[in-house]
């Protein structure tokens, strides 16, 4: 570059000035344009730089007018160093994943167990059991079936679920939860008061319910916990730190099945469970048909379990009376289309034209269906904007139970892979579900009647419209007849 650099002022000759370095950036034509006229009548006009008067100074010099303030480094910066950071955030990363896995390692052995330990007897007396599921939302609402399972399983087990502050609101009113222990990565005490409560409690046993990989916040609070029993997955990086492990579940591919190896701790084969219920599933009207063209991912054995008061579901029926009211065309709606717009990142968002366009055609084709909008409080700018394309309605809900009642008394959902995924499987609503990449068989709806559509592209935005119209069409066409019923859910 500076042997170019070189070449171009030897160029301009006695213009050499014109090409001005800018610290740290790059290199600026600069110049004074003084006409010919101008300098003999020995008058000068003001200075300017060839980015104001192009034209001019084509006219008036032979240099051409330069086609970007910078004509190095400020290109070469603009390509190079997005890629630079990605390539410098992935190193972080592998260096943390590194980390951690010693850590581990550390821990693990620091936590082996001397001698083996006899399985607990849980039908001998009550037992307490610590069952950790901090993370996010969905995986809280997808565990919610195996901790029916444990329960079921076991009725001298008490199960504590230990939480953050964002899923915790999924378990209220859960009758399979004895307590909720709390904590907060926004505030590291949180850990502190956690770990007291969960030491005076005296847990006779804690589960992993990591399913891929260990985690060492789960491992440390396991080690932290005292309890006797440390129970896990095993083959995952941290068996030494466990004094139960399960084999995984063969065949298994939803995360739901995966992680219903842990059931084997209680007492309960989920391998040959597996094959029995869903047998006695296909069998009845609570299963899609062998063959049918709508999908049904998972084996729908330990479906989610949500609950919601009554005032909360009374609530959720409000927001789809006031839709009937306030649009007039859909005045007997006998079904109900409820349409997140929301994901919890950027590649997951569906382009807003492109939802509007959906929107238009379902209402033209299915003036019966009745649609509400739902969505992150911090996209309300996102929604208004497609509600106002659309011609359909919002249901604000700034909590997460308020949305979750939305779905409840909704008849069909369509979303991008989200935890409203999950929330629809809980209260069995057929879902239209668009993901991006793979992970549609691990993370997709879960035995309820559903349309998929992935795409390979790295975002949404390359999904096409017309692929999605059909999937609801046909979703709609396959609902005869509204399926709501409040009063089940009470």
């Amino acid at each position: 570059m500076r042997v170019q650099l070189v070449r171009v002022r030897r160029a301009l000759g006695k213009d050499r000035g014109f090409l001005k370095t800018i610290s740290g950036c790059g290199h600026r034509f600069v110049a004074e344009a003084k006409s010919t006229a101008e300098e003999h009548a020995g008058t000068a006009k003001a200075a300017t730089t060839t980015e104001a008067l192009p034209h001019e100074r084509e006219k008036r010099t032979n240099l051409p007018a330069p086609t970007s303030p910078l004509v190095d480094r400020q290109a070469e910066l603009s390509e190079v160093m997005p890629a630079h950071r990605d390539r410098w955030r992935a190193s972080l990363r592998a260096i943390e994943r590194r980390l951690k896995t010693r850590l581990i390692a550390a821990l693990g052995n620091l936590m082996r167990p001397r001698g083996a330990r006899e399985p607990p007897n849980w039908s001998a007396g009550p037992h307490r059991v610590l069952y950790l599921r901090y993370d996010r939302i969905g995986d809280m609402v997808l565990a919610t079936g195996i901790i029916k399972a444990i329960v079921s399983a076991q009725p001298t087990v008490t199960v504590d679920v230990l939480a953050s502050v964002g899923n915790a609101a999924v378990l209220r009113g859960n009758p399979y939860v004895q307590a909720i222990v709390t904590i907060d990565k926004k505030r590291p005490w949180s850990y502190l008061t956690a770990l007291l409560r969960i030491r005076r409690t005296r847990y006779d046993a804690v589960v992993d319910a990591m399913v891929f990989a260990p985690s060492l916040t789960s491992t440390l609070l396991m080690w932290a916990s005292s309890a006797r029993h440390r129970i896990g997955i095993a083959e995952r990086g941290n068996d030494s730190a466990l004094t139960m492990l399960v084999n995984r579940v063969q065949g298994a591919v939803h995360w739901i099945d995966r992680s219903a190896a842990l059931l084997a701790a209680f007492g309960v084969d989920p391998q040959r469970s597996s094959a029995e219920r869903r047998g006695a599933l296909l069998a009845s009207d609570t299963y899609p048909a062998a063959g049918s063209s709508i999908a049904a991912t998972g084996w729908g054995i330990w479906r989610p379990e949500l609950f919601l008061a009554p005032a909360e579901l009374r609530e959720g029926e409000a927001r789809w009376h006031s839709a009937d009211g306030l649009a007039p065309y859909r005045r007997g709606a006998r079904r109900r289309l409820v349409v997140n717009v929301s994901a919890s990142s950027r590649e997951r968002y569906w382009p807003e034209e492109l939802f509007i366009t959906t929107l238009i055609r379902i209402r033209m084709h299915y003036p019966d269906v009745s649609t509400l909008i739902i969505g992150s409080p911090d996209d309300a700018a996102r929604m208004a904007r497609i509600a106002r394309g659309a011609g359909a309605l919002i249901a604000y809900t700034p909590h997460y139970r308020q949305m979750m009642a939305v779905v409840a008394t909704s008849d069909l959902v369509f979303t991008a892979d989200t935890s409203v995924t999950h929330i629809a499987s809980a209260f069995w609503k057929p879902t239209v579900v668009m993901f991006v990449g793979g992970g549609a068989a691990c993370w997709g709806p879960y035995g309820t009647d559903s349309h998929i559509i992935s795409t390979d592209a790295p975002s949404l935005e390359f999904t096409d419209v017309d692929t999605v119209i059909r999937a609801l069409e046909a979703l709609i066409a396959a609902e005869g007849s509204p399926i709501t019923d409040s009063a089940t859910l009470a």
